[in-house]
């Protein structure tokens, strides 16, 4: 494989997100390189095991296996997976919200839904979900980044720290005076907050005199601050 760029990426287990090229076959897929370490590898292999689990739908991140580079002798480990060519789902609705109509936010918001369907299906929570790491292919929502992820049998209230970006997550969790862990309705919660974004195309609580996410805005959601249902969207949606 060829690797052609770079691009950032927030995991903290994760080096970098590269765009490599099939030589054979002229194909792209992702590259995301990781450290070689201990701790590391566990948690990758952690999420490599939700993964394969629900490798199964069309609008899930195909993961195609593992490779590492011999080019340079560093042996540095990277996951081989379906390439997105939108980028994340926030980039995308930057750049292509103009030309959505409604059939087109349904559809997407559908096809979110349906990948989360899909992982309670299988046994597994996601509960990091937010607009940047669900991603776009071919203008299909591709859902990915499974590395919070746990199987609901694994869940337990013996917890309560917070994941994820603050708009997104379960205000539930904020609570310190009572322990919560993220489950099945954390991420109907979260869709629902997806789905306000792509109906509005806008960062939820996203405004210009508090641009901050960050523990004032976890207490306004806690005391029920909300967005507003965007004008002129349809019932069904």
């Amino acid at each position: 494989m060829l690797v052609d760029t770079e691009i950032k990426d927030s995991k903290f287990y994760i080096d970098c997100v590269s765009c490599a090229t099939w030589k054979i076959t002229n194909r792209l897929f992702a590259l995301k390189s990781f450290n070689n370490d201990k701790q590391t590898l566990k948690q990758v292999i952690k999420e490599l095991k939700l993964h394969r689990i629900v490798d199964i739908h069309e609008n899930i991140l195909r993961f195609y296996g593992i490779t590492y580079d011999t080019i340079n002798q560093t042996k540095e480990y990277s996951l081989v997976l379906e390439y997105a060519d939108s980028g994340t789902l926030s980039t995308y609705l930057k750049d292509h919200f103009n030309e959505l109509d409604w059939n087109d936010k349904l559809r997407l918001a559908f096809q979110l839904a349906s990948a989360v369907e899909c992982t309670h299906g299988c046994g597994i929570i996601h509960r990091d979900l937010h607009a940047n790491n669900i991603l776009v292919h071919q203008r299909n929502i591709k859902l990915a980044d499974f590395g919070l992820s746990k199987k609901i049998t694994e869940v337990s209230s013996n917890t309560t720290r917070i994941f994820g970006i603050i708009p997104y997550i379960d205000p539930k969790s904020f609570d310190d005076q009572r322990k919560y862990e993220l489950n099945e309705q954390s991420d109907v919660y979260s869709i629902g907050v997806l789905m306000w974004q792509i109906s509005s195309g806008y960062q939820p609580f996203y405004y210009a005199d508090n641009i901050n996410y960050d523990v004032s805005l976890a207490l306004a959601i806690i005391n029920g601050k909300r967005e507003e249902v965007i004008d002129g969207t349809p019932v069904v949606y």
